[in-house]
């Protein structure tokens, strides 16, 4: 890192000394007791163009941007050629986006100093802004070339290559950025965009985690965890970064917007797995559900599941597998979805409107519009069979008759989001 130049101004204090004087003869009159002098007030120092600069650098951790311009300036009108003072004010034009001053006061640094490979990394940042491509690249070269260690002008650099497509080639700057300063967040926060991109989503959430880590209050790495986990359906982690990002930026120019996702994304339903089973789906959102192995039972309330009578919709979800099902249902293995169906609702003495055969997330299904009574209660549902590999998956939703066709399209959406997946022991 470059050495500051200081200028120290210094105050002389002169001090006089009165001497007194003896007397002559005794006949001369003794001489009068002499009056020290009043002192002189101490002269205020002036502040020297390192203090303007100090101080200025203090503004600038404090947020305090416009103070901090202010005290640069006068660290520049005491010393011209102070290139150190013209990199900071560039970086504190950064900080307010005024990347034309930024351009500027870094460019002046330089011509005082043709070697400051630190001004030469910052500039790569203001001509990135100012989409300066080839001027961003060529002063990136020279950063590195000049000043090798420093950490942000790979980083910056490596924020072109990305704006320009050569991924390949931000991410070695970026994983250089880091090797040179692993305290810094923001090189993770970049890799995290770059795997975002690539698809390559669980290497991005390392990235974005390790930069929260490094800095809990970087508020743009949480914004765009809460991207990811907001594209790959995770609501609730989403409404978390999103919410810590707000709170960090209170006066965020996107608040309106990212409110309006947290909106969404806390009415959107919430996601079962189901590892034995070897499955999932969407459930709606504060629903309760209680399993057991792999039978579920899903309800709109923990009061509404354990009432003794049919008060509201539930929906029950198993998984059996096919080889001892069909042997109990006395079925061959090969049978259709419609005959182990049509067993079902035999033995749990539902009776059958209608039964149809269809396709349900790739695999063989049959699905019966269903009546009965259950808990000595009436009841409308659907039951549902689904033939994945060696398994059967059932689910079943009943509802009192006056509350089935407003629930039934919410069962629906629970079926349509299914998914399969090798089970777990």
């Amino acid at each position: 890192m470059k050495s500051k130049k200081y200028l120290w101004i210094m105050t002389i204090m002169v001090v006089l000394l009165a001497g007194c004087g003896g007397g002559g003869g005794q006949d001369e009159p003794p001489a009068p007791t002499s009056v020290p002098p009043t002192s002189a007030p101490a002269a205020t120092p002036i502040p020297s163009a390192k203090d303007h600069m100090d101080q200025g650098m203090e503004y600038i951790e404090q947020g305090q941007y416009e103070k901090a311009i202010a005290e640069l300036k006068k660290a520049i009108e005491l010393e011209p050629d102070n290139s150190d003072a013209h990199r900071n004010l560039g970086t504190v034009y950064g900080e307010l986006n005024q990347w034309e001053e930024a351009a500027a006061a870094y460019e002046q640094a330089i011509e005082l100093d043709p070697d400051f490979g630190e001004a030469y990394g910052d500039l790569v940042g203001a001509y990135f802004y100012l989409e300066r491509i080839p001027e961003a690249i060529e002063a990136g070269e020279k950063a590195i070339e000049l000043a090798p260690d420093y950490a942000t002008a790979h980083n910056n650099l490596g924020a072109v290559y990305a704006n320009q497509g050569d991924l390949a080639a931000a991410i070695a700057e970026w994983e250089k950025a880091v090797e040179l300063d692993p305290s810094d967040p923001m090189p993770h926060n970049n890799l995290g965009l770059v795997y975002n991109r690539q698809d390559e989503f669980d290497m991005a959430i390392v990235e974005y985690k390790e930069a929260i880590e490094l800095d809990p209050d970087y508020a743009l790495a949480h914004f765009n965890l809460g991207l990811l986990y907001a594209q790959q359906g995770v609501a609730d982690n989403a409404v978390i970064e999103f919410e810590t990002y707000l709170q960090l930026r209170p006066d965020a120019p996107d608040r309106e917007k990212v409110e309006g996702w947290i909106a969404e994304l806390e009415s959107q339903d919430a996601e079962y797995v189901n590892a034995g089973g070897g499955y999932s789906l969407r459930y709606p959102e504060g629903w309760y559900y209680t399993e057991d192995g792999t039978r579920v039972s899903i309800a709109e309330s923990k009061e509404g599941y354990e009432a003794p009578a049919l008060e509201s919709p539930l929906v029950t979800l198993l998984v059996m597998p096919l080889a001892q099902t069909a042997q109990g249902f006395g079925l061959d293995e090969s049978a259709a979805p419609t005959e182990f169906l049509q067993v079902m609702t035999e033995r749990v003495a539902a009776e059958v409107e209608e039964m149809e055969g269809l396709q349900i997330a790739g695999y063989s299904a049959a699905v019966a519009a269903t009546s009965g009574t259950v808990m000595d209660s009436p009841f409308r549902g659907n039951m549902i069979m689904i033939l994945v590999e060696e398994r059967i998956f059932l689910a079943e939703a009943i509802a009192p008759p006056d509350q089935w066709d407003a629930f039934r399209p919410t069962f629906v959406d629970m079926i349509n989001s299914l998914s399969f997946f090798q089970p777990q022991e």
